[in-house]
């Protein structure tokens, strides 16, 4: 029980992340513009907390 708040919000960062940057950001390695606006005004590197949110709840998950 305790891994489903982590998995959420680590998976909600995930994807909040990738849909304000889209992938195009991705594929140049570069941005066009600073983005502070959405998840990004809180937290600078979405996908990688939201990582380890997800990876600290499948740990829990798996009793490891």
């Amino acid at each position: 029980m305790v891994f489903i708040p982590f998995f959420v919000v680590g998976a909600w960062l995930g994807i909040e992340g990738v849909k304000e940057t889209t992938l195009k950001v991705a594929e140049a390695h570069r941005a066009d513009r600073i983005i502070t606006s959405g998840v990004y005004s809180i937290i600078r590197h979405t996908q990688y907390v939201g990582g380890l949110y997800a990876h600290v709840g499948v740990s829990f998950l798996l009793s490891a």
